[in-house]
């Protein structure tokens, strides 16, 4: 292929030896490479003395924010549109009275779809502007690579993709029996260790208080630690920014029994770390409450997610939810939704029947949540409503203003401790939140 131009996508890292190579023999056979390095990559270009361009020679501030909103528009079309008369995702993962979508989609907008339109939108630019007979990249397994071929095969223009390392052709080539791990031997792990965390907390685990007015219920996320000054009396101490200063604030009044809901952030953690335990504060993991009825309830939900995911994936209507602009990104985004049927709806759906045995089983008076974005807190929103229990949700820091997340804030008329009066939940027709 003489006398072309040929696009060199540089995606990733540790491929500049093979990318120099490249460029010569397109120079070579009298071809004109563009090279176009992506962020992150462009240090090991320059120690090749390659000349490169970047994508924001060709994408405007204004064309990013457009990408965005784009991206935005496609997340929450692709729960809401219909497919074989009128089915859709909303609909197809009901559970309780959410779906178990609403929850999924902030977190896949910002975790996968906002890059990825990002990187489509550039890459459409750049071949509207370069107008490249072909496109080389490095063969991975990341979003960019399925994009590329994907607006290749939209466009009709070649993508060749350079062999791998060796280690990553060994990796791609044990990843069919890693998915069938990660799928079936995980979940069974996790079980494991969730009981074990059970008997080990009622074995070790608190006493609770006695004789207090109100039971509050206490959920969230440890980190972010700080040093805090007394202003009267000068004292220093460290303590979490989100939970320190809800706890001394519910400790004041002697009525309030506070039962603090741990979340362990190392997988492997058994324990709950002594810094967390508090005078006058019971911790409890959320494995504490974990129950047999709650394990067949996960094990009978998750087959039935399977099914559901067998269905979609053989489906043609709901495949055609996934163009943009011309171009099927199905391929790009399939393993996205594998992940989310198999590990994070079971997951989610666990975290909502644990709450439920919370609520039935302490009598809770009261909710307080320092992070409604996680599983744990939307789950406890969800336990909560049905039972009026008065629910409190507090936050630090700043969202955008097309932060996808502001659009589920609280339940309307309930949580007014949030910066945000918005739903939870979207407010759809035939649901109760």
């Amino acid at each position: 292929m003489k006398g072309n131009k040929v696009l060199v996508i540089v995606h990733t890292t540790g491929y500049s030896d093979k990318i120099k190579a490249v460029m010569n023999t397109l120079e070579r056979e009298g071809n004109e490479p563009c090279l176009v390095a992506f962020s992150g990559t462009e240090r090991e270009l320059e120690r090749q003395n390659l000349s490169y361009k970047a994508p924001t020679d060709y994408m405007s501030k204004e064309d990013y924010a457009q990408s965005e909103e784009e991206s935005i528009a496609f997340i929450k079309s692709l729960g809401s549109q219909k497919f074989d008369g009128d089915a859709s995702l909303v609909k197809l993962l009901e559970y309780e009275r959410i779906s178990l979508w609403w929850v999924n989609e902030g977190a896949l907008w910002r975790q996968v779809v906002r890059d990825l339109f990002r990187y489509v939108g550039s890459l459409i630019q750049i071949i509207n502007e370069e107008k490249p007979g072909k496109i080389v990249i490095a063969k991975d397994d990341s979003l960019s690579v399925k994009a590329t071929i994907a607006i290749g095969r939209a466009k009709g223009i070649p993508v060749q993709t350079l062999s791998p390392r060796l280690t990553l052709r060994f990796r791609l080539a044990l990843r069919p029996l890693w998915l069938g791990l990660k799928f079936q031997a995980i979940p069974l792990l996790r079980v494991a260790r969730d009981t074990l965390r059970r008997n080990v907390e009622r074995l070790f685990g608190p006493v609770p208080q006695k004789d207090k007015q109100r039971k509050i219920l206490i959920s969230a996320s440890m980190g972010r630690a700080q040093v805090v000054v007394d202003p009267k009396s000068g004292k220093k101490w460290k303590e979490s920014l989100y939970l320190g200063p809800v706890m001394r604030g519910l400790r004041e009044n002697n009525a309030n029994e506070l039962l603090f809901l741990y979340t362990f952030t190392n997988p492997f953690g058994i324990r709950v770390p002594s810094e967390v335990r508090r005078n006058g504060v019971t911790v409890r993991p959320w494995e504490y409450y974990l129950t047999r009825r709650t394990l067949r309830i996960i094990s009978e939900q998750s087959q039935r997610l399977k099914k559901k995911w067998k269905y979609l994936e053989d489906n043609p209507s709901f495949k055609k939810l996934f163009l943009y602009k011309d171009i099927s990104l199905w391929d790009t985004l399939k393993d996205e939704l594998i992940l989310r049927f198999h590990t994070y709806f079971p997951s989610f759906i666990k975290d909502i029947e644990t709450a439920k045995r919370i609520i039935e089983s302490e009598n809770i008076d009261a909710v307080v949540i320092a992070d409604e974005a996680g599983f744990c807190g939307k789950s406890l929103l969800v336990a909560a409503y049905p039972q009026k229990i008065p629910t409190l949700v507090v936050q630090t820091g700043m969202m955008a203003v097309n932060n996808l997340f502001l659009e589920y804030g609280c339940a309307p008329g309930e949580l007014e401790g949030s910066p945000s009066k918005r739903p939870l939940f979207p407010i759809h027709e035939g649901y109760t939140i």
